[in-house]
């Protein structure tokens, strides 16, 4: 191992910072190329290897100064992210929803003080549908390379005293970071996501490279790295997926062809052009305006233009965030870095906080307070913060209750009371539990007993989550010991993948029940129905466009055809709810049957059920009288 000094500037370099972000530009616009995610890893090692080139000859200098690096970090960075930030915010408070604004407030202050992936991991997974109309949430990234740079000077130079030792320490502290981000995707798969120090180790294998390296001396053997490199990142781009377990192991794969590319780029050879061409040097330039703005670009579009993107929509997605990516690079981010400060430092620190100080105070009353909120609305806002009134946290384990099985009280949901009351027993996830407060208002008599948690279909799995398989193996167990349920009822959000489970399920329970209902799936939209109620009308076929009926119908045939080689009642709720291609939207002036993309309310689910399970023809079944 030798040390190598790089040239200042490196146009391969460049080139790759325009794969990243074109990666994700192309993933976000078109979910399709579902690899494109990685692109955020190949920036972060980029970003290791650039600052690590930067720190460690200044260090070994002795010439380092902490004040001007985190103020050349202010100036590289904080301008042009304070520009898409006021642009989305005007956006939103002209155009947003009530509830819109008000998320918009929080994730806005958490991402100006670069704390937004503590804030996202904290309300949602990065994939949920709920969290795609969020104008900030690519900010998670930027925040998690913030923390990083916060940290990693001074680790870099406790490194640096230490001389060799301190490679030795370099590499420890990222195997470290590597091992738990694996750990992580066990227990929480988002915190391994979202969380700085399970993502570090992608930014220490940049930094590494900047320190010692092997050197390539025939333009071959760089060739032959390169070639490689890019394979492994097609591979990535096409076949990873948001169901691939990541970061961890898998993420192995990005940050290694980054490195690749990084260490064959130092050697001339017959790739360097594909890195290197005008073309790559020209997004690359442009690659941190285009992060910035290309994901506020696609959430206000889907919000206010087409839910859902036609291909001429998606060219348009990409041009606009091109050209705005590149005014903003050109009028903001390259004047900014051009100012002339007498005293750069202490007047960047000045800079920095006064307008972070500004910027806060209207997101401060965007978020907790009405100021900003429009009285002319609709009430169809209110329904976006519905409480579905399914004892969450103790009967009904939620992500907000940390998904503990310990969480789930038996003694409450379950009570093993001696008397004659007739009993139900409903098990599955949010999709079930939406059914529970409608049931007591239908059977008043009955007693209710509810196993129902958070992504935990009602089969007894045991690849499911932790948490999932205790939950159920209880509601199982006690339908085999118990045998006194007069009716037991399983419902979830079912995916192909469940099919063979309730096959098997479903032979399972049936020996314990005597009456035993399956219910279908519910219609989806690819938005929350009260806010597309809200922005187009109950008549409008741009709701309709964003249905997934047609998705949903081919699921509830092979239920039906389940329930049918079982015999066991299914329960149609795309019957109750649909005509052909047309579904019930409200019940009554301004209350949607749906509070989000999919749940029932209350008297949505009233509704479902006294079509369907309390139809006449079944009345009998489940013992109302």
């Amino acid at each position: 191992m030798t040390s190598f000094h790089l040239p200042h500037y490196r146009h391969d370099i460049t080139g790759l910072r325009a794969i990243a972000a074109l990666a994700i530009l192309i993933f976000h616009i078109d979910p399709r190329f579902s690899g494109g995610f990685i692109g955020v890893d190949i920036f972060f090692v980029i970003s290791g290897y650039l600052i690590t080139r930067n720190i460690w000859p200044a260090l070994a200098n002795k010439n380092f100064e902490f004040s001007s690096f985190y103020a050349k970090r202010f100036r590289r960075l904080f301008p042009a992210y304070a520009s898409v930030l006021a642009c989305s915010f005007i956006a939103i408070v002209f155009f947003g929803l009530n509830t819109e604004i008000t998320h918009f407030g929080v994730s806005a202050i958490s991402s100006l003080f670069y704390i937004s992936n503590i804030y996202f991991y904290s309300v949602s997974d990065y994939f949920a549908p709920q969290m795609q109309l969020n104008p900030l949430l690519h900010t998670w990234s930027l925040s998690v390379e913030e923390q990083f740079y916060l940290v990693f000077p001074a680790f870099l130079l406790v490194c640096s005293k230490l001389k060799n030792k301190g490679v030795h320490l370099f590499l420890a502290v990222a195997a470290v970071s590597f091992l738990l981000s694996q750990l992580l995707l066990e227990h929480f798969p988002s915190a391994s996501f979202y969380m700085s120090p399970s993502r570090f180790w992608q930014f220490m294998a940049g930094g590494i490279l900047a320190i010692v390296h092997f050197k390539i001396s025939s333009a071959i053997g760089a060739a032959i790295i390169a070639f490689s490199s890019y394979l492994i990142l097609f591979l990535c781009f096409v076949f990873f997926t948001e169901q691939t377990v990541f970061p961890g192991f898998y993420a192995l794969f990005p940050t290694i062809a980054t490195m690749g590319l990084l260490l064959s780029g130092n050697t001339q050879n017959s790739l360097t052009w594909l890195l290197s061409n005008p073309l790559c040097r020209f997004f690359g330039n442009i690659s941190y305006s285009l992060y910035l703005v290309h994901w506020p670009i696609i959430v206000f579009y889907k919000l206010l233009i087409s839910p859902t993107l036609t291909a001429s929509d998606k060219i348009i997605l990409f041009g606009a965030s091109v050209c705005l990516g590149y005014l903003n690079w050109l009028l903001v981010e390259q004047k900014c870095l051009k100012i002339s400060l007498e005293n750069r430092n202490k007047q960047t620190a000045w800079v920095a906080g006064c307008s972070m100080t500004v910027l806060s105070f209207p997101l401060i009353l965007a978020a907790y307070t009405t100021f900003f909120h429009s009285k002319s609305q609709t009430n169809m806002d209110s329904w976006l913060n519905y409480d579905m009134q399914a004892r969450a946290g103790q009967c009904f384990i939620t992500s907000a209750s940390l998904r503990k099985e310990e969480q789930f009280n038996e003694t409450l949901c379950a009570p093993e009371e001696q008397d004659t009351s007739p009993k139900i027993l409903l098990m599955g996830d949010s999709h079930s539990a939406q059914y529970y407060s409608a049931l007591k208002k239908l059977l008043p008599s009955h007693d209710v007993h509810q196993y129902t948690a958070t992504g935990c279909r009602p089969v007894y799995d045991i690849d499911n989550e932790e948490y999932c398989y205790q939950i159920m193996a209880k509601a199982y167990s006690r339908l085999q010991s118990d045998k006194q349920y007069d009716a037991v009822i399983i419902a979830g959000r079912w995916w192909d993948v469940d099919v063979p489970k309730i096959d098997r399920s479903l032979h399972a329970i049936k020996p314990y029940a005597a009456n035993l209902f399956l219910i279908g799936p519910v219609p989806e939209y690819k938005q929350a129905l009260p806010k597309l109620l809200s922005r187009f009308g109950e008549k409008s076929k741009t709701i309709d466009k964003v249905s997934k009926l047609s998705e949903r119908r081919k699921i509830e045939d092979k239920l039906a055809s389940l329930a049918k080689k079982h015999n066991v009642n299914y329960v149609s709720v795309i019957d109750a709810m649909c005509s052909n291609d047309q579904c019930i939207k409200t019940l009554g002036a301004n209350e949607p049957i749906q509070f989000d993309y999919g749940h029932l309310t209350h008297n949505g689910a009233m509704y479902v059920l006294q079509k369907t399970l309390f139809a006449q023809q079944n009345q009998q079944k489940i013992k109302l009288q």
